[in-house]
């Protein structure tokens, strides 16, 4: 396949990838415009489709403007402060609500009822899979990327993740692998490599803030496997899923720079992984159970997702691979 800076990564069952230090992987923007419009002493709100932000305003006048949508005009009354007034409610937020009143834009012509016209443009950000087979990745509230050789995602625990549909290849499936390079920000931060969600099915590897890695396959949260992980430094974490073997250490295995680790399991790794509709980076989902609507804190490096379980000499070429961007 002769992916970019990882020539050894292996791509036999390789349904996804990401690398933010990769340049056909590095998030591209693409955009669109949202138009609204209020007369005075209403407010005007503007919402963002999912996924994007507000980066730019187009236009905005407080006055008697005119036109549509893409074509409006001055009119004779307009607040020449109208951009800066309009940026600040909307500039990197989803959505935001503006005050059409003399008190917000001030008072360009007294007397004449006045009125608000605003087109706003939003901003996708979105990281493109290199393995061809699924979605990109749209990225959300800002999350910072760096373009040099290593390349990584930062997710600053607050509101910033990312999302994709859920990869057809890994629903009801009954083997699964996933890799990544991640490092958390401290021993107690949140980090989520990656979580598919539904109602009543889980699949994630999430570090949380007691100091342990949960790998979890199955229904609610009573089918997981607990590693202590405290770690602050750069780690290759793999994922390793195979559920026609019997038994929960050979169905659910993890590995930590290539090494196998040792597992506690609670429950039983069931013999198919369920399905869903979206899996989340760097976010621990609303239907995810009681520790919902939690964000990393962290970076994410390089990202692979397989439709098989890839063997330990596998994990570990994919460790040896990339190993040297993230100084391990």
């Amino acid at each position: 396949m002769g992916l970019a800076h990882s020539p050894s990564v292996i791509t036999d069952g390789l349904v996804f990838m990401i690398d933010p230090g990769n340049s056909r992987s590095y998030p591209k923007n693409s955009y669109g415009t949202v138009c609204g419009t209020a007369f005075e002493t209403q407010n005007l709100t503007l919402t963002a489709p999912t996924g994007a932000i507000f980066d730019q305003i187009v236009y905005a006048s407080y006055g008697t403007p005119n036109g549509t949508c893409g074509l409006y005009t001055n009119g004779a009354c307009h607040a020449t402060g109208s951009t800066a007034a309009v940026a600040s409610y909307l500039l990197n937020n989803s959505t935001g609500t503006i005050p059409a009143t003399n008190g917000v834009f001030g008072d360009p012509c007294g007397g004449i009822s006045k009125r608000l016209y605003v087109e706003a443009r939003f901003k996708y950000t979105n990281s493109n899979d290199l393995s061809g087979k699924s979605s990109n990745a749209i990225t959300v509230n800002g999350i910072g990327t760096t373009t040099d050789f290593t390349g990584v995602f930062s997710f600053d625990g607050t509101n910033d993740y990312m999302y994709l549909p859920a990869i057809s290849q890994n629903n009801g499936a009954s083997q699964l692998t996933w890799c990544a390079w991640m490092k958390r920000s401290a021993s107690n931060s949140i980090m989520t490599l990656m979580q598919f969600a539904n109602t009543d099915n889980d699949i994630s590897c999430e570090l949380w803030s007691d100091g342990n890695l949960y790998l979890e396959i199955g229904n609610g949260s009573n089918d997981y496997a607990v590693l202590n992980n405290t770690s602050t430094s750069w780690q290759h974490v793999s994922m390793v899923y195979n559920g026609s073997l019997t038994g929960n250490s050979e169905r659910l295995k993890c590995y930590i720079n290539g090494v196998i680790q040792t597992l506690s399991y609670s429950g039983t790794i069931p013999s198919t992984a369920g399905t869903a509709t979206t899996l989340y980076l760097g976010y621990t989902s609303p239907d995810a159970g009681p520790n919902s609507n939690l964000y990393s804190n962290g970076k994410l490096g390089v990202f692979q997702s397989y439709n098989r379980a890839l063997s330990a000499t596998e994990i570990k070429q994919n460790f040896e691979a990339t190993r040297d961007r993230y100084g391990i």
